[in-house]
C-alpha cells in the first residue's frame, strides 16, 4: 500500500470517528435537555405580571385609569394647603472656634403666597397683611408673606414653629373680622403681634 492511499484511509476513518462523535455528543445532548425540561415547571418570566397590568389597563401600583394619581392633599386647620407652605434653609460648613455650628445654620424661612390663603372676605385679607407685614415681612410685588424664625436649635422645629404661627394668625384674622374689638381685647392678638414682631 502506496503511502498516499494510507494517508487517504487514515483522514477518511478519522473524520469518520469524528462525526460519530457529534452524532453521539447530539443525541446525548437532546437526551439531557429533554429530561431536564420534563422535570422542571414551565418557564414564568418575571414580567409577566407588568404585561398583565399593561392588558388590563392598569398601573404598576395596581392603579386604574381612572383612579386618581396624586393623593388628596393636606390642609391646616385653618383651611391652606399644606403644600403652600414654601420653607427656605440654608447650610454653612462648621466653623473652627466653638459652638462649631454657623449662627443661621437652623434659621427656616416660610414664604406663603396670599393667593392661597382662604380668605372670605377683604377685611381678612387687609387684616393679615397689615399683622403679618409687621417688620417688612410683606413683599406687595409679589403677593408674598415671608418669616424667619431662629428660636429652636432644630429645622424641623422651627418650621413646626412657623406653622403653627401661620395657624395663629388665621385664628386671629377671623376672629377680628367677626367680633371686632371684643376679640382684640381678649388678648390674643397681642400675643400673636408680639410674636410676628420679634421673629
Amino acid at each position: 500500500m502506496s503511502t498516499a492511499s494510507r494517508k487517504i484511509a487514515y483522514a477518511l476513518a478519522r473524520r469518520s470517528s469524528i462525526s460519530s462523535t457529534i452524532i453521539a455528543k447530539r443525541t446525548f445532548a437532546t437526551a439531557s435537555t429533554s429530561n431536564v425540561r420534563s422535570n422542571n415547571p414551565p418557564y414564568k418570566s418575571p414580567l409577566a405580571p407588568f404585561f398583565d397590568n399593561i392588558s388590563k389597563g392598569r398601573t404598576t401600583s395596581g392603579l386604574k385609569d381612572d383612579d386618581p394619581v396624586m393623593p388628596e392633599p393636606e390642609y391646616l386647620k385653618c383651611g391652606i394647603r399644606r403644600d403652600a407652605l414654601r420653607f427656605k434653609a440654608n447650610h454653612f460648613p462648621h466653623l473652627n472656634l466653638p459652638p462649631f455650628i454657623h449662627t443661621a445654620e437652623h434659621k427656616v424661612t416660610l414664604l406663603l403666597e396670599l393667593q392661597y390663603i382662604p380668605f372670605r372676605n377683604e377685611m381678612e385679607r387687609e387684616l393679615f397683611i397689615e399683622m403679618a407685614s409687621k417688620g417688612g415681612r410683606y413683599n406687595e410685588k409679589h403677593q408674598l408673606i415671608q418669616m424667619s424664625s431662629t428660636k429652636f436649635a432644630s429645622r424641623i422645629e422651627n418650621m413646626r414653629y412657623l406653622t403653627a404661627l401661620v395657624e395663629r394668625l388665621m385664628v386671629c384674622v377671623k376672629g377680628l373680622a367677626q367680633e371686632g374689638d371684643e376679640f382684640y381685647h381678649s388678648g390674643k392678638v397681642n400675643e400673636v403681634l408680639d410674636e410676628v414682631t420679634y421673629l
